[in-house]
């Protein structure tokens, strides 16, 4: 059964004078994180992520940071309330964030990972442009459509295997992050998006 209204895409939120993270330093193997390869085991000491010079005067740090590298940031109090949801093949990597001053912040910071991605894309009717240098990555869908049918219980924070560019939530896992009045976050419905996802 499909049921694109119970999926959104999670995404950052522009909030005036929050900083954006740019160059992630320390970690070698970002690839593996939109291919869902488990980290918690490996995950290196000391990954940091710069505040964009670019905006010296953006310096807050929501919950949910905006950032250049194609992962979740999230704060020590999302996550926090997201363990105690019970979900599954998730981790969280620890990263250090430097001001625009070259401090190290004592704020805790973590990569939300989503590991072992799902075979749930609903191939027969998302009409897929497969990637032109992976021919098992879709690069453009016409209608992004998930198959709720081919999750496992409590997997609410995943990457579809074929289409990796963002996480999908879960609308119970929206529902109550919504609830909690994060910063920083929003969710895109699935049945909105077409086309490329970057």
């Amino acid at each position: 059964m499909i049921m694109n209204d119970e999926f959104f895409i999670w995404a950052a939120k522009t909030e005036s004078s929050a900083a954006v993270l740019v160059r992630m330093k320390g970690f070698e193997k970002y690839y593996e994180l939109d291919l869902g390869i488990a980290q918690s085991d490996s995950f290196p000491n000391g990954v940091t992520l710069h505040m964009d010079s670019r905006n010296p005067a953006n310096t807050l740090l929501v919950d949910n940071v905006k950032n250049t590298e194609g992962v979740t940031i999230i704060s020590e109090k999302m996550k926090l309330f997201i363990e105690k949801q019970k979900l599954i093949d998730i981790e969280f990597l620890p990263i250090t964030v430097i001001d625009h001053e070259g401090r190290n912040l004592d704020d805790h910071y973590y990569i939300f990972h989503p590991i072992n991605n799902v075979d749930c894309l609903d191939l027969d009717n998302v009409d897929p442009e497969w990637d032109d240098i992976d021919e098992n990555v879709v690069a453009s869908v016409k209608q992004l459509m998930i198959d709720g049918a081919k999750l496992p219980v409590n997997k609410e924070f995943f990457r579809p295997k074929n289409y990796i560019a963002r996480p999908i939530v879960a609308k119970g896992l929206v529902t109550a992050i919504l609830s909690e009045g994060f910063t920083g976050i929003q969710f895109l419905p699935v049945s909105e998006i077409s086309g490329y996802l970057r």
